[in-house]
C-alpha cells in the first residue's frame, strides 16, 4: 500500500472509530452534526482547494430554496464576492458540485426522505450536481441498491440519488453517457447507419440518446469508502488523483443495470 493511500486509509479508520464513540450521544441532532463533521473533514483531504464544503440552503435564481442540506461541495471560483461569507448559509445552485445527505443508520424511512429532498432539488435545476446519500451503518443485511430501487420510481433513468455509499458495506453510483443514435444498436441491426435519413423533418444523424448505468460493488476493509472518496477526487481534480486510493483494490466494479433513454426522454 502506497504512503498516500495509507494516510487516507488511516483517516477512514479514525472516522469509523469516532462514529462508534458518537453512538453514545443521546441527542440525535448533536450526533448527526458530529458525523457530518467527520465526513466533511475527510472529503476536504481529497479535493482541490478551489472547492469549499459547507452546509445550509441552496437557492436558484427564482428564489426557490432547497431543504436544509447536510453537506455541500461548492465551486468557490464561480461565486461572486457579494454572495460570499465566512460560512455560506445560502448557496447559489450553479455553484453546487455535490449535495450530500449524511445518515448515522440507513433505514427505509431515511431513503424515502432523501429521495423527496433530492427530487425537490432536481425540480429546482440541480441535475448538474451529484446527489449523494452516505450512511455510516444500515439497518439491513441485504444489498442496499435493491432497496433504493424499490423506493425510487425513477431509479433506472432519472434517479434522485445517484451515489450511495454505506460504510463497510457497499458503494454504488451512476455513469451517464451521451451517445449518437446512428451508432447505436437501435439504428440498424448492425448498429451503423451511414446514410442520412430524415423522418418527420428530423435527421437521425442529429439524434442522441442517454445510457444510464448503475455500477459499484459490495465489500469491507475500507474499500467502499476509498472508492467513494476516489470518485469525488477524480470528479473534481484535473489529475484524476483519486486513482491513488484504488491502487490496492483488486475487485472490479460490477454493472447492476443499464437503461437507455431515447431522444424524447
Amino acid at each position: 500500500m502506497s504512503i498516500i493511500l495509507q494516510g487516507i486509509d488511516n483517516k477512514i479508520n479514525n472516522l469509523k472509530n469516532e462514529f462508534q464513540l458518537h453512538k453514545g450521544l443521546n441527542h440525535q441532532g448533536v450526533k448527526g452534526n458530529c458525523n457530518e463533521e467527520l465526513l466533511k473533514d475527510i472529503i476536504k483531504d481529497v479535493i482541490p482547494k478551489k472547492y469549499i464544503i459547507s452546509s445550509g440552503i441552496i437557492e436558484n435564481h427564482n428564489g426557490v430554496q432547497s431543504n436544509e442540506t447536510d453537506l455541500i461541495v461548492i465551486d468557490d471560483e464561480i461565486i461572486p464576492p457579494y454572495m460570499k461569507s465566512s460560512e455560506l448559509s445560502i448557496v447559489p445552485i450553479e455553484a453546487v458540485k455535490y449535495n450530500f445527505e449524511v445518515k448515522s443508520t440507513l433505514t427505509k424511512k431515511e431513503i424515502i426522505t432523501t429521495i423527496k429532498k433530492f427530487n425537490h432539488f432536481l425540480d429546482m435545476g440541480g441535475n448538474r450536481s451529484t446527489r449523494v446519500l452516505f450512511a455510516f451503518s444500515s439497518d439491513q443485511k441485504s444489498d442496499e441498491l435493491n432497496r433504493l430501487k424499490d423506493n425510487d420510481e425513477n431509479f433506472f433513468h432519472s434517479p434522485a440519488i445517484n451515489v450511495l455509499c454505506v460504510s463497510d458495506k457497499s458503494y454504488y453510483f451512476t455513469v451517464i453517457k451521451k451517445k449518437k443514435f446512428i451508432n447505436s444498436p437501435f439504428a440498424m441491426p448492425n448498429g451503423n447507419l451511414t446514410k442520412e435519413i430524415t423522418v418527420n423533418d428530423v435527421n437521425l444523424h442529429d439524434l442522441s440518446y442517454w445510457e444510464i448505468t448503475w455500477v459499484g460493488f459490495e465489500g469491507k476493509e475500507n474499500a467502499p469508502e476509498l472508492s467513494f472518496l476516489s470518485g469525488i477526487s477524480n470528479t473534481l481534480s484535473k489529475g484524476k488523483l483519486g486513482y491513488y486510493l484504488l491502487s490496492h483494490l483488486k475487485r472490479k466494479l460490477k454493472v447492476y443495470s443499464i437503461c437507455f433513454k431515447d431522444p424524447w426522454g
